[in-house]
């Protein structure tokens, strides 16, 4: 166990339950809805390259010029992102948040994590040219607050952007039945994140809440993410082999 001084992060190796406690010696909530583990911290870095293949390689759509000052990740990961931004823009100060300590030491020197949880009021000492938040669909209790924090630390001028997902199947021709296992199993999945006081699909609803706490100029983007052998796109058939 690390002194006390230190983020630190415990767990039983056959639960893979964790807890984390940060800087202020507060006990963090759990909020990851699969444990942590190196085939989930790989997972996620695997979604990290399926969601540019989806965005044709890009990694936000922001236009926050060639010079922004400073750029917060919220729910980091495993800092994959952060870091090719700070690769991209290396004068720039980036900080990834999360609430678990995975993230690598060996980083650009302009990129550094922090050991946070975005729904407990924001401590920063001056607000983001750009906020950007990804994949945080069955993590966030209350959207709205954190939508709100979001944009109460962003610059006036500046630009936030969200990407997430509906967890949900569906079919376009209707041919996932209710009855077939993949459709049992994401009810149940849905069904069990819900009871966990978590969103599944909060991807639809972000614009909605943007407006809500003030954001103007908002446009909303619809990815379809294949599941299966069904496309004949190449660009869909590239993201179901990821």
């Amino acid at each position: 166990m690390a002194s006390t001084d230190e983020p630190r992060i415990e767990a039983d190796p056959d639960i893979q339950v964790h807890r984390v406690i940060d800087e202020q010696h507060r006990e963090l909530p759990l909020r990851e809805w699969t444990p942590i583990s190196c085939s989930e911290l790989d997972r996620l870095d695997l979604t990290h390259g399926m969601i540019r293949l989806t965005m044709n390689g890009k990694l936000f759509f922001a236009p926050i010029g060639d010079k922004p000052g400073r750029i917060l990740d919220v729910g980091t990961g495993t800092g994959i992102w952060a870091i090719d931004v700070g690769d991209e823009y290396p004068n720039t100060e980036i900080i990834g948040t999360d609430i678990s300590p995975t993230q690598p030491s060996w980083v650009p020197a302009n990129v550094k994590f922090e050991i946070d949880d975005c729904e407990q009021p924001w401590t920063f000492e001056k607000p983001f040219d750009f906020v950007h938040a990804r994949y945080m669909a069955a993590t966030v209790i209350d959207w709205q607050k954190f939508v709100d924090q979001a944009f109460k630390f962003t610059n006036p001028g500046g630009w936030s952007e969200f990407q997430d997902f509906d967890i949900d199947y569906y079919s376009e021709d209707d041919t996932l039945k209710e009855g077939v296992a993949m459709s049992k199993w994401i009810t149940t999945l849905l069904q069990a994140i819900a009871d966990f006081g978590r969103d599944p699909n909060p991807g639809h609803k972000i614009p909605d809440m943007m407006e809500k706490a003030g954001y103007t100029g908002i446009v909303a983007q619809k990815f379809r993410i294949p599941i299966g052998p069904w496309p004949k796109d190449p660009h869909l058939v590239c993201l179901v082999l990821v």
